[in-house]
């Protein structure tokens, strides 16, 4: 019987990357990082990248195969890692794919519109979202797309630039791609394991997780992203872990300051992770704070 996929989603710190780690040496098979941040170099810290260790136990994709301003969407992640998959799939070998963003996961399993991209449209509405702010960005696009804006953040002004380089490029909304440029559906069975933590026990792992990435040195990973010419308009430092160490590089806080950032930041992510994820009906969910969640998820993908 042919292997199904297996998706391992969640919010952060949830136990998704070890739990893809143990079940790939257990079938022999790869993992597929769908995490839209730990496909750059320099950043293993922040983003919980596989260690060296890992790396060389068990085959990773989408890890650290990237500059931080090299431009990769989920749209290149679902052309790409369908690629990934159905390469790996020739191999004979299990595939894993493991992460928390929503869009990639969404992308990739679910597809999604070939919409057109403009480089010199991007950049100039960069430098407006500079010289006008966000919310004047925002308010643009409830004016042209209001279903877009519903879905959107404003302060997540990536997809808010997104959207109004896709009406300035192409005189059609993004709303009206994503009805009319019906996407191929995943052409490999599949099944979707995600995991939740009680409320109490994954604020702890967060809040754990962020201690041990400042002490593994992220303070230092920052300051050498600046030093290598990143800065914070770099799309890839846009993230939790990153965006809350520019401020006291400017001083104006101290480091106290931007551990509580990150960890109250962090709890915010997993819950927007959290409501992404539950709109999905495809997930089947454990609680990794029980024990053989392993052994039960091992189970439900190989029946």
């Amino acid at each position: 019987m042919e292997i199904p996929v297996l998706f391992v989603v969640g919010p952060t710190a949830s136990g998704k990357s070890a739990l893809a780690l143990e079940l790939a040496e257990r079938t022999n098979g790869e993992i597929v990082s769908c995490d839209s941040r730990q496909i750059y170099r320099h950043m293993p810290i922040g983003t919980a990248a596989p260690t060296n260790c890992e790396l060389e136990r068990i085959r990773h994709h989408f890890v650290a195969e990237l500059e931080p301003d090299q431009p990769f969407s989920a749209f290149d992640f679902f052309i790409e890692g369908r690629k990934r998959i159905a390469e790996i799939r020739k191999r004979d070998k299990p595939v894993i794919v493991a992460g928390g963003s929503g869009l990639y996961f969404s992308a990739l399993k679910n597809g999604i519109s070939d919409i057109p991209a403009d480089t010199e449209i991007r950049n100039k509405l960069l430098i407006r979202l500079e010289n006008e702010g966000n919310e004047k960005l925002f308010d643009e696009l409830k004016e042209i797309d209001p279903q877009a804006a519903a879905s959107r953040d404003s302060t997540k002004t990536q997809r808010v630039i997104r959207a109004l380089e896709v009406w300035y490029a192409s005189g059609k909304t993004m709303t009206w791609w994503q009805e009319h440029d019906k996407p191929e559906p995943f052409p490999f069975p599949y099944l979707c394991a995600g995991l939740a933590p009680d409320r109490e026990d994954l604020y702890k792992r967060i809040n754990t997780r962020v201690l041990d990435m400042v002490g593994a040195g992220l303070k230092k990973e920052v300051q050498t992203l600046l030093e290598k010419g990143f800065t914070s308009q770099t799309n890839a430092l846009k993230t939790v872990g990153y965006e809350e160490y520019f401020p006291f590089f400017r001083d104006e806080y101290d480091e106290n300051r931007v551990i509580e950032l990150i960890q109250r930041n962090s709890r915010h992510y997993a819950k927007r992770q959290m409501t992404w994820f539950k709109k999905d009906s495809d997930v089947v969910w454990f609680n990794p704070s029980e024990p053989e969640t392993s052994e039960s998820v091992f189970n439900f993908w190989m029946g």
